[in-house]
């Protein structure tokens, strides 16, 4: 994941992980400094590892 955002320029500026029970599936929310681009949201994607993969974005003026 890091090294997928890296290669694409993105920063990680927080990164929350959380699951409902012990092995169970987790669900990560990363905050970037900058958009997903589509290509890194497509080699997440490809490499499995993923359920989904959505940006969200949040305009709080």
């Amino acid at each position: 994941l890091g090294q997928t955002l890296g290669e694409n320029g993105v920063n990680i500026a927080n990164f929350t992980l959380g699951r409902a029970a012990a092995g169970g599936d987790a669900i990560a929310l990363l905050y970037l400094d900058e958009r997903l681009p589509e290509p890194a949201r497509q080699q997440l994607i490809a490499t499995g590892k993923f359920t989904s993969v959505r940006p969200l974005e949040f305009n709080v003026a």
